[in-house]
């Protein structure tokens, strides 16, 4: 009659394992993910710091050059335009830097461009830029991604990609979270390509038509 007590013993071990992967526990590694994420690859504080300083010192400049900064936009947006501007945002959104694509549509504006269309092509490009970046992660694949960031980030992004991926490129798209960063972990984590262009040309095109007007009014 003694005996059954033997596996509740057993049960007993197993209990954490069961509270661990319960609901409660997972919500912190769901909503940490991003920010984790945002950390490993997109090189976390370095790439803020340098963001800020560059920004300081590009908004320093244009107080104290303003006019001459002012023709060397209009020359550049008459002589290069579009498509210097095309390649740009591209090259910006697909690969990790600390220079944002943002710099290039404010001095669009800035040299004169229509807004609307500065917004458009910029949207564009970024976007593709993201798929661009969305397939690099795909190239890489989880097996590398494990090796050199290891398995907790790898176990947390997928539940992240798997409940709020299209939100979380969206929400990137239009905050400081690092949108290049957000694409490659969604090619690693094999996100519909949809899910990474759709809420791309959504999100990227309304932020650039706030920076090409803003750029227009400075």
């Amino acid at each position: 009659m003694d005996e059954p007590s033997a596996p509740r013993a057993s049960t007993g071990d197993a209990s954490p394992r069961v509270k661990a992967s319960g609901p409660h526990a997972s919500r912190p590694t769901r909503f940490s993910t991003l920010m984790q994420v945002v950390q490993v690859t997109g090189r976390g504080g370095a790439v803020r710091w340098v963001a800020g300083i560059v920004l300081l010192c590009g908004l320093g400049a244009l107080w104290y050059w303003h006019d001459p900064i002012k023709v060397a936009a209009q020359h550049a947006v008459e002589h290069y335009g579009l498509p210097a501007l095309f390649v740009l945002t591209w090259l910006s959104d697909a690969i990790i830097q600390p220079i944002p694509a943002d710099v290039y549509v404010f001095g669009t504006g800035f040299g004169g461009g229509h807004i609307y269309t500065t917004a458009l092509v910029a949207g564009i490009a970024s976007s593709l830029g993201g798929v661009t970046g969305f397939y690099i992660g795909k190239l890489i694949g989880p097996w590398r991604f494990k090796r050199v960031f290891g398995g907790k980030l790898l176990r947390g992004g997928r539940i992240l990609f798997k409940e709020y991926g299209w939100w979380a490129v969206f929400v990137s798209g239009i905050t400081p979270i690092p949108y290049s960063a957000v694409c490659y972990v969604g090619g690693i984590y094999q996100m519909p390509v949809m899910d990474v262009l759709v809420p791309s040309l959504i999100g990227r095109t309304g932020r650039y038509l706030l920076f090409a007007w803003l750029g227009s009014l400075a």
